[in-house]
């Protein structure tokens, strides 16, 4: 892939993250002022398309990306990551340490700042226990609009083997892994994403917290988020 490409896909990403719409070749021109022509800027999308990371909606004249073209985002993002701020962690941390002798109530801290910072649901899986938190929020996303998707997709969060099954995937290697679309093995999660890291809890307690959306969740919070969350827990529980 060119640099341009490069370029081109971020920018698409960006637009499609933040409008939840196909993008056009002409919206990219006017607002992100590329140094070529709309021609040019659609021949290099059409590339994108048979390249596979972009893809054409039946309804729509744009581009959305594709599991490999968000892939390619994540993995080239990762060194431009928005940290919580220095307020937020401390305070985050506070929080956890006043709960620390409480797993409930030190897991329900902890999804109720993923859910404040990632504005998406997010849920804990914790032994046989299933946590959640702003699920009542979902219909305010557009992706979870269409009812018979969010029904399957409830259905498969209050399911415990299906769920197992979906935190033991992801690369062994990362703290946090993110997993897109079919990435998931999972036919409900098929235009939806997961970023879940692994809990220590008390004792040999573990388990995972996950924030689940759409796949054009703002990765770029969202990943040091679950990242900072998931490392304090185990922290102010150490030793206890």
């Amino acid at each position: 892939m060119t640099t341009r490409q490069k370029q081109l896909l971020a920018a698409i990403i960006h637009e499609f993250i933040e409008t939840a719409n196909a993008v056009g070749s002409v919206s990219l021109y006017d607002k992100y002022k590329f140094n070529v022509s709309p021609a040019t800027i659609r021949n290099e999308m059409a590339a994108l398309v048979r390249e596979g990371y972009l893809d054409k909606p039946h309804s729509s004249a744009g581009r959305v990306p594709t599991t490999l073209g968000l892939r390619m985002f994540i993995e080239e993002m990762m060194e431009d990551l928005e940290e919580l701020d220095v307020l937020t962690k401390t305070q985050v941390r506070q929080q956890f340490h006043h709960a620390r002798f409480n797993k409930d109530s030190l897991i329900r801290e902890a999804l109720s700042t993923l859910t404040k910072v990632a504005h998406n649901p997010t849920i804990a899986l914790v032994g046989t226990e299933i946590y959640y938190a702003g699920l009542s929020d979902m219909l305010d996303i557009p992706e979870f609009q269409e009812l018979d998707n969010l029904k399957r997709l409830l259905a498969m969060l209050e399911d415990y083997a299906k769920l197992s099954k979906l935190f033991n995937h992801g690369r062994a290697d990362q703290d946090v892994k993110v997993l897109i679309g079919e990435e998931t093995e999972a036919e409900e999660f098929r235009d939806y994403a997961i970023v879940f890291a692994e809990l220590r809890l008390h004792g040999d307690q573990h388990g995972y917290i996950a924030v689940i959306g759409p796949n054009r969740m703002p990765y770029q919070k969202i990943i040091p988020a679950v990242d900072y969350v998931a490392k304090t827990i185990s922290n102010v529980v150490s030793g206890w």
